[in-house]
């Protein structure tokens, strides 16, 4: 009698601690949830931002090397073992656009976070001879400006490339995205008067090109839409 006893408390425990197991599991969970609900919220927030801020002239080649260095040391901040080499083809006569600094900066940066995750993506299957790279380059014309983000991650199938700019949709796993930062993105250089393209190989590359006018013309653009 006493053993069976002994064993049903051994039974009890184990159960016991499975179910706390469990519940861990599941409070692990809703917190992650809970923090993508927070950044989704956030970013619609963003979409519906009647305050703009104010216009200003930026030099187009300051702003994106800034935007991706901000990009670059953000992710070994929180991955010490994340590198890439980011290539600097700035044309000398990109010179300077007129728009929303606080925006257009952060277009720049959530492009060039997303090239980085694609290398990062890809160096994880890769063998020893892969090297991640992003390529940054602007191209300066009359009226507009072209800043090319480059990168030879994972690149994006077809189906999927059609999708990108769509709001909540992300190829990021689990709680890492909101699917809400290229949808912005285009949101705001549109917004510029600008166009944002992608253009892919599954395997080998993904590049945006970002359009921007000299003069953007916000006001003429949102009484138009």
């Amino acid at each position: 009698m006493a053993d069976e006893t002994e064993s049903n408390g051994e039974l009890d425990k184990g159960l016991v601690v499975e179910i706390l197991d469990d519940l861990d599991m599941n409070l692990s969970k809703v917190r992650e949830h809970g923090g993508r609900a927070d950044r989704i919220v956030e970013g619609m927030l963003a979409h519906s931002r009647d305050e703009p801020g104010g216009e200003e002239t930026m030099n187009v080649n300051r702003v994106v090397d800034e935007y991706a260095k901000l990009a670059y040391h953000g992710l070994r901040g929180t991955d010490s073992a994340f590198n890439v080499t980011m290539v600097r083809e700035f044309d000398e006569n990109a010179g300077q656009v007129t728009g929303i600094a606080r925006d257009l900066s952060r277009v720049f940066l959530n492009i060039v976070t997303n090239a980085c995750h694609a290398t990062a993506a890809r160096r994880e299957e890769a063998d020893a001879s892969y090297s991640p790279t992003v390529t940054l380059k602007t191209k300066g014309h009359q009226d507009h400006v072209v800043v090319s983000v480059r990168d030879n991650g994972t690149g994006i199938p077809d189906s999927i490339v059609r999708k990108i700019f769509e709001p909540f949709f992300t190829t990021k796993s689990g709680t890492q995205g909101t699917g809400l930062g290229l949808s912005i993105s285009r949101d705001i250089v549109v917004g510029h008067g600008g166009e944002l393209e992608v253009e892919s190989e599954p395997g080998e590359f993904t590049e945006f090109r970002i359009k921007l006018l000299r003069e953007s013309n916000i006001a003429e653009v949102t009484s138009a839409s």
